[in-house]
């Protein structure tokens, strides 16, 4: 019986690079757009090898209905969304993408604080209007204003560097300090609650383990400026949103640029169906704190976008082409 890759969270480009560039592995080849889950387990029967993004939930139970799965390729750098114990239990090995877009995020980083510093969404929208009040408009300058680092590795590096290029002052909190940023960049490693305290903008660039949920939340608000920004290109989870939306209300927190966000599956419009026929009552709250935060005039969501350029894909097919040849040569390569 012939090997079985399956791809899942797949697109177009996807399909066409690994249909060319697996096509000598004598495998057969299935390319879904939506994400594996608990409901569509059926779509991975009898795969040995999984491909997945971000969307996809590989619980202990997903696992189990698998019997001959022996790889997982994961095309991102986070892997929360899989259950690496019960894949260990189980002898599947999971590789991830460890470096592919650190200067893709941390520039969609900088697009979103400065979408929210000079109002550009307002801005477009009186353009389009024809009704025109620079009064509302005022923006603010990042020259001089101190930028807080949450998580200092190869994405936060980058958002330092560009951060020293707009004159920001930068503190940075990571459980394991680079000592040698602090020599290299106008850079300061502080507690995290100093972070919280004096900075003008903050932003997560830190992996969610569990332990750090809510990282971000209503105590941490309380401590922050008034007027401060959260950039958030990390993970949703790592935000308390029911207190991010309680202080963004408050008129205390200045804006917030969310490219993650708990619950952003309910971005998806089948998603929010998916909740009428469940009784999901945190489900049901996800849902409707998005929905405020999307009224909010000082709040951008975007749908877990800032991976998406054409050279980080690039980057992301060709070493997860390398890791299922690697994998298949029996010398795994970027394992979790």
């Amino acid at each position: 019986m012939k090997n079985r890759f399956v791809f899942f969270d797949s697109t177009p480009a996807d399909h066409r690079y690994f249909s060319h560039h697996l096509s000598n592995y004598g495998a057969e080849l299935v390319f879904h757009k939506e994400p594996l889950s608990e409901q569509n387990i059926q779509l991975a029967e009898n795969a040995n090898v999984i491909s997945v993004h971000v969307a996809s939930k590989i619980s202990h139970s997903v696992l189990h209905a698998l019997p001959h799965l022996q790889f997982i390729a994961a095309r991102t750098t986070g892997y929360d969304n899989i259950d690496v114990e019960a894949a260990k239990k189980a002898h599947i090995v999971v590789s991830n993408v460890p470096r592919y877009g650190e200067n893709t995020v941390a520039e969609y980083t900088f697009m979103l604080l400065l979408a929210l510093s000079r109002k550009i969404l307002p801005s477009i929208e009186q353009s389009k209007s024809g009704k025109i009040d620079h009064t509302i408009l005022t923006g603010f300058d990042l020259s001089g204003k101190t930028l807080g680092v949450i998580g200092t590795g190869s994405i936060g590096q980058h958002v330092i560097r560009i951060a020293n290029g707009f004159s920001m002052p930068v503190v940075a909190y990571d459980p394991f300090p680079n000592k040698n940023l602090e020599n290299d960049y106008n850079l300061r490693y502080v507690s995290l609650q100093e972070l919280f305290g004096s900075a003008d903008i903050i932003t997560l660039h830190a992996p969610y383990t569990g332990e750090n949920k809510h990282l971000v939340n209503s105590q941490a608000f309380a401590s922050m400026k008034k007027g401060a920004i959260l950039i958030n290109t990390s993970r949703g989870e790592l935000v308390d949103t029911k207190a991010l939306v309680a202080v963004l209300a408050s008129g205390k927190l200045g804006g917030a640029g969310l490219d993650v966000v708990e619950g952003e599956n309910l971005l998806l419009l089948d998603e929010e169906s998916e909740l009428l026929h469940r009784k999901n009552l945190r489900g049901f709250n996800y849902a409707v704190e998005q929905m405020m935060l999307e009224k909010m005039p000082n709040v951008i969501i975007t749908p877990h976008n800032a991976f998406n350029s054409k050279e980080a894909i690039e980057r992301i097919n060709s070493t997860t082409l390398e890791n299922i040849s690697n994998f298949f040569k029996q010398m795994p390569t970027n394992t979790v």
